[in-house]
C-alpha cells in the first residue's frame, strides 16, 4: 500500500491527474510521515500546501527556491495568488473556485513572479486534502517550472513555421536517400502530394537531362560528410521541366554518424530564362554593332569606288568631248552604265537591308507563278551576263505556284543569280531549278560554273561580322550584303538557305520557301520586319 501511494504521488508531481489522492496523501502523512518527508524534500518540483483560501501552510525545499525565498518562514502566511502574474490572477482564482464546484481542468499554465521579481512560467496541478469528516481541508499544489520547455517549444514552433512557410523546397531523407519529409512549397512546386513523395527516392523528380556524373559526384560528396551545391534540371508531376539550385548537406547524430540528409532547393527556372534572355539580348546588341560596322564599311568603301569611277569618267568625257571619237565615247558610256548599274544595285540592297533591320519592310504574301516572277527580275542581270557571254538556263515547270512575298522572293533570286554571273568566267553557265518538296514547300537551286569558294569562305558566308566580299571575274564589285538580305528574306518565310562549293568547281545555292503561308507566325519576335 505504502509503495503504491508514493508512486502515485511521484507521478502526480510530473503533471498527472490524481484521483482521490487526497485520501492516500492523508494516510501517508499520518502513517508514513518519514516516506512523505523524503519525497517532499527530494522532488524537483514545487509542492505547496495551502488552506482553502490559498494561504500557504507548507512548501517543499524546491518550492522555496522557485518562489525566490530564503527559507520556509519567509513564505508562510502568503497567498499562493501573490506569486501569480496580474494577467493570470483572475483565471487562477476562478480555477480554485471551480474546484469547489467539482470542476477540474487538469494542469494549468500561469505566468508567475518570484519574490526577486524574476518572471517565469509554471504548470500547476491542484487537489483537495480531505479532513476526517471527508470534506476539503487543505489544497495541495504540484508546480513545475516549464519556462525552458516553453522557450524550447517557441523555438521549435518558429523553426516549424519557418520550414513550413519557406518559399524554397526543403526535403529531408534518411541516410539511404528515402524521403522522410518535404515542406509544403515542395508539394506546390512539384505538383506531388505527401503520399506520392514520402517514402520515395528523390529520383522521382529526375528529368533525365542532368548528367549522371552530377548525381554520382553529389552522392560522393554528401556521403563523405560534406555539403554539395549545384544545379539540377528536374521534372514536375505534370511533366513540365524546371531548374533547381540545390544545397544538400548531411545531418549527423550525437556520435557523429550520418543519420539523414537535408536538401534546400530553390527553383531558378525564371532566373535561367532571364539569363538566357540577357544572353540573347547581348547577342542582339553585338549583331546591331556588327550591322553598324557593316553599314559604315559599305558607305566608306563599296559606294566610294563606283561613285569615283562614275565621276571620273563623266569628267573625262565632259573635258574631252571634241577630242574623243564616237567609238571611244560609246566605250566610256558603257563603262559609266555598268558603274551606274552596280551603284544602283548596291544602293537598292543597302536600302532594303536598312529597312529590314528597322522592321519597316512590309510583308505581303500573294500567290504567283514562280517562273514568270523569275523572268520579271532578270532584266538587271542580263546586261552583265551578255557582256561575259554567260547563259542563264531556267529549268522550271510553267505551272509551279507559291504563296510568298513576291518582292522578297525576287530580291533573293536577283541577288543569287547576279552573284552567280559575277563569279562565273566568260562563256559559263548559270542554271536555275525549282521544285516542290514532299512538304509542299518550294525548293530553289541556283548553280554556276564559276570560281567556287574555299571552306573558310563557306563558313563565314552568312555572318554579318565576317568580310567575305571579293571582286567578280571581270572586276565586278561585291559587298556581301546581297547574301545577308537573301538570308533575312528566306528566314522571314520560315525557310533555309545553304550553299555547296569548292574552289574551281563552281557554287550551288539552295533555299526553301514555306509554301503554307497561313502557318507562318507573323508576330514572331525573331523576324526583323513588320506588316503594314
Amino acid at each position: 500500500m505504502t509503495k503504491n501511494v508514493i508512486t502515485q504521488i511521484f507521478n502526480f508531481s510530473f503533471g498527472r491527474r490524481l484521483k482521490h489522492m487526497y485520501l492516500k496523501f492523508h494516510f501517508l502523512r499520518k502513517k508514513n510521515d518519514a516516506n512523505f518527508q523524503s519525497l517532499f524534500i527530494a522532488t524537483p518540483d514545487n509542492i505547496t500546501i495551502t488552506d482553502l483560501k490559498g494561504k500557504i501552510i507548507d512548501v517543499s525545499p524546491s518550492g522555496i527556491k522557485m518562489f525566490g525565498c530564503d527559507n520556509l518562514k519567509s513564505i508562510l502566511g502568503l497567498s499562493i495568488l501573490d506569486f501569480i502574474a496580474p494577467e493570470d490572477q483572475t483565471r487562477a482564482q476562478q480555477n480554485i473556485t471551480n474546484m469547489f464546484g467539482g470542476i477540474r481542468k487538469g494542469p494549468e499554465e500561469y505566468s508567475v513572479f518570484s519574490k526577486t521579481k524574476n518572471k517565469f512560467i509554471i504548470e500547476a496541478n491542484a487537489e483537495f486534502i480531505l479532513g476526517r469528516n471527508k470534506k476539503p481541508h487543505k489544497i495541495i499544489f504540484i508546480i513545475r517550472d516549464i519556462t525552458y520547455r516553453k522557450q524550447t517549444e517557441e523555438k521549435l514552433n518558429l523553426l516549424i513555421e519557418a520550414v513550413t512557410q519557406c518559399p524554397v523546397s526543403i526535403v529531408i531523407t534518411d541516410k539511404n536517400g528515402t524521403i522522410q519529409y518535404a515542406n509544403p512549397f515542395c508539394y506546390k512546386n512539384t505538383g506531388y502530394n505527401a503520399n506520392e513523395i514520402i517514402g520515395k527516392n528523390p529520383r522521382i523528380f529526375k528529368s533525365g537531362l542532368t548528367s549522371n556524373d552530377v548525381y554520382l559526384q553529389m552522392w560522393k560528396t554528401i556521403s563523405g560528410g560534406n555539403i554539395w551545391r549545384g544545379e539540377i534540371h528536374n521534372k514536375k508531376k505534370d511533366g513540365s521541366l524546371y531548374y533547381e539550385y540545390a544545397s544538400i548537406s548531411p545531418i549527423k547524430d550525437n556520435d557523429g554518424k550520418i543519420s539523414h540528409f537535408i536538401g534546400i532547393k530553390e527553383d531558378i527556372t525564371l532566373q535561367k530564362e532571364y539569363l538566357n534572355k540577357l544572353l540573347e539580348n547581348q547577342q542582339y546588341l553585338l549583331q546591331l554593332n556588327s550591322q553598324k560596322d557593316k553599314f559604315f564599311s559599305i558607305i566608306a568603301h563599296d559606294l566610294r569606288s563606283p561613285l569615283s569611277s562614275f565621276l571620273g569618267l563623266t569628267e573625262l568625257i565632259t573635258n574631252n568631248t571634241n577630242n574623243f571619237t564616237p567609238d571611244k565615247i560609246q566605250k566610256y558610256m558603257l563603262t559609266i552604265k555598268d558603274s551606274s548599274v552596280n551603284l544602283y544595285n548596291l544602293l537598292e540592297n543597302l536600302l532594303e537591308w536598312a529597312r529590314v533591320q528597322q522592321g519597316l519592310l512590309p510583308f505581303s504574301p500573294t500567290i504567283f507563278n514562280v517562273k514568270e516572277s523569275i523572268n520579271e527580275c532578270l532584266f538587271s542581270v542580263y546586261g552583265n551576263a551578255n557582256t561575259k557571254n554567260i547563259t542563264i538556263n531556267l529549268f522550271i515547270d510553267n505551272d509551279i505556284q507559291i504563296k510568298a512575298d513576291k518582292y522578297m522572293f525576287q530580291s533573293i533570286i536577283r541577288n543569287l543569280i547576279s552573284n552567280a554571273v559575277k563569279f562565273t568566267t566568260n562563256n559559263g553557265f548559270v542554271n536555275v531549278n525549282a521544285s516542290i518538296d514532299e512538304l509542299s514547300n518550294l525548293k530553289m537551286k541556283i548553280s554556276d560554273t564559276g570560281i567556287g569558294m574555299s571552306a573558310n569562305m563557306l563558313r563565314d558566308l552568312f555572318q554579318i561580322d565576317k568580310n567575305t566580299s571579293r571582286k567578280g571575274t571581270n572586276g565586278e564589285l561585291s559587298s556581301g550584303l546581297g547574301l545577308l538580305l537573301c538570308k533575312e528574306f528566306v528566314e522571314i518565310h520560315k525557310g533555309k538557305i545553304w550553299v555547296e562549293s569548292e574552289i574551281g568547281q563552281g557554287s550551288v545555292f539552295y533555299f526553301t520557301i514555306n509554301n503554307n503561308i497561313n502557318n507562318l507566325n507573323l508576330t514572331d519576335n525573331n523576324l526583323l520586319y513588320k506588316r503594314n
